[in-house]
């Protein structure tokens, strides 16, 4: 049984043995107390919006999922601190030995995972989040809510061309399918930077990419 263990600012990868009570050990695979990118496509110090555009001590790994078949682990880094070119990466596993510190690079792309100025100093977003907290015409367990927003609506499904441009802003957990060698997770679209507030970008989205079946 494979355990991701957050502690601190280091991160592990641990492999459980159940055999037998006397016999259950712990096996260190990866860790890192300093997680760093690898081809990054600008200058580390150089700024998107008002901040860095990589700032190591900020990076937060969620999660992770291996593909055994192409030896890929991808890796789900949260957008919850400023300075992370990728919330959607990857390494392979094949190429780092066991107690290494894997660099990451981006899933699918950098292009894709890129931020924008326009994503911190666009003043129509923030105009839609101040009217969307002062609509309020029901109060729930003391939250105030939109009534007509209370109402169920079939998500919208879109199939883009290759050729279109969509970005990855913030992912969380991913969620490996062996059989049909895809990597599924969900973009929550916001960026959420604690005390320097929370900015929404765009939509959720649940993102689908396939994997190559082998090495």
């Amino acid at each position: 049984m494979k355990r991701l263990i957050l502690q601190g600012i280091s991160l592990a990868l641990f492999f459980l043995s159940t055999s037998s009570y006397d016999n259950n050990y712990v096996e260190e695979i990866y860790k890192w107390k300093r997680v760093e990118y690898e081809n990054l496509p600008k200058p580390a110090n150089s700024l998107v919006g008002p901040y860095r555009y990589y700032i190591p001590e900020n990076i937060d790994i969620m999660g992770m999922g291996y593909h055994s078949a192409s030896g890929l682990m991808l890796v789900a880094v949260g957008r919850l601190r400023p300075g992370t070119p990728a919330t959607a990466a990857a390494f392979c596993a094949k190429k780092y030995k066991s107690g290494s510190s894997p660099k990451l690079w981006a899933f699918p792309d950098y292009e894709t995972n890129a931020l924008r100025d326009s994503d911190f100093y666009n003043k129509l977003n923030r105009r839609k989040r101040k009217a969307a907290n002062s609509q309020s015409n029901s109060d729930i367990d003391g939250r105030h809510y939109d009534q007509q927003k209370l109402t169920y609506q079939k998500p919208e499904t879109t199939f883009l061309a290759s050729s279109e441009k969509f970005r990855i802003i913030s992912v969380y957990q991913m969620n490996v399918d062996e059989k049909c060698h895809r990597v599924f997770f969900v973009d929550v679209g916001v960026l959420d930077y604690f005390l320097n507030g929370t900015n929404v970008i765009q939509k959720p989205a649940l993102l689908v990419y396939d994997l190559p079946p082998d090495g």
